[in-house]
């Protein structure tokens, strides 16, 4: 048949695009949990050095203020997690312990960990529209939730085709939530004449290209922010285990100049680790600091 081909052709690039994209989804969700990982060392680091920093009386103002916004910085992370993990068993209730009907392809609340759920949180921080993921209900919150989980890998249909027109709608936090008009063996492409279907296929191609440079642009900047964070995190724990605190005098004001210093330098690398537990991914793949109002 004329150009079918150009069409065969066009259908495989389409198919090879998208089975890249999935896998590069696949790398960036590993990414995300590995970053959550490091996160809770870096909290347990964090802790321990709050419960230093808050032995002192007698602290300057100025001192104190610091301390309140490392404890605002812990606080906000803990509860995203009880949030993130709230919202998880109220989905898999509602969900009757299975995957919802019509749930997004490849994921549901049902199939995965609430640590994973946690994980995918504590780097978005939000649903698609802004809201607080734990101020949403009813259908919006289980789609929220499956949008964490990654509901929209892009699926493999009968025939060579694809699943999904709507690939890649970028409608979600990660930004891969699939919709519209499934493209099966039946569907637009199928019955399509051979020339329009390949210019049709080349498009999609082009946009899961596009998309996929997105995706590796965004596994690039968590992996980076997990470094980042891990590294700060060694230099907390180790500032906090060279140094025996408790030998120190619990008055602030009778501290040594030299003992002033090094409480400034575990102060503020606490601030600094609190800080990055807490930055969030945006919609332009870059982490930025948490805003508590």
């Amino acid at each position: 048949m004329f150009n079918s081909e150009y069409r065969k052709e066009a259908e495989n690039r389409l198919k090879g695009k998208v089975d890249t994209y999935n896998q590069t989804l696949d790398s960036v969700k590993d990414s995300i949990e590995y970053l959550y990982d490091v996160r809770e060392s870096s909290n347990r680091s964090i802790e321990l050095a709050m419960d230093v920093l808050n032995s002192y009386r007698n602290v300057p103002e100025t001192l104190k203020i610091q301390l309140e916004r490392i404890e605002l910085l812990y606080q906000n992370y803990t509860n995203l997690k009880q949030e993130a993990e709230e919202q998880y068993k109220k989905d898999y209730a509602q969900a009757g312990g299975t995957v919802a009907a019509g749930a997004l392809a490849g994921a549901g609340v049902a199939t995965l960990a609430p640590s994973v759920a946690m994980a995918f949180a504590t780097t978005f921080g939000t649903a698609s529209t802004g809201t607080a993921i734990s101020a949403l209900t009813g259908a919006a919150a289980t789609n929220a939730a499956l949008a964490w989980l990654g509901g929209g890998a892009v699926a493999a249909g009968g025939g060579g085709m694809i699943a999904g027109e709507a690939l890649l709608g970028l409608a979600g936090p990660i930004g891969w939530v699939i919709g519209g008009a499934a493209l099966v063996g039946g569907g637009l492409l199928a019955n399509s004449k051979n020339k329009e279907a390949a210019e049709t296929a080349n498009k999609r191609a082009a946009k899961v290209e596009r998309e996929i440079k997105k995706l590796v642009n965004k596994d690039y900047e968590i992996r980076n922010q997990a470094e980042l964070t891990r590294a700060d995190s060694d230099g907390l724990l180790e500032l906090v285990l060279d140094e025996d605190y408790s030998s120190w005098p619990e008055d602030f004001q009778e501290l040594s100049n030299e003992q002033k210093y090094k409480l400034g330098t575990l102060r503020n690398a606490t601030l600094a680790a609190a800080e990055n537990i807490n930055a969030i991914l945006d919609k332009n793949g870059k982490f930025k600091k948490v805003s508590l109002g």
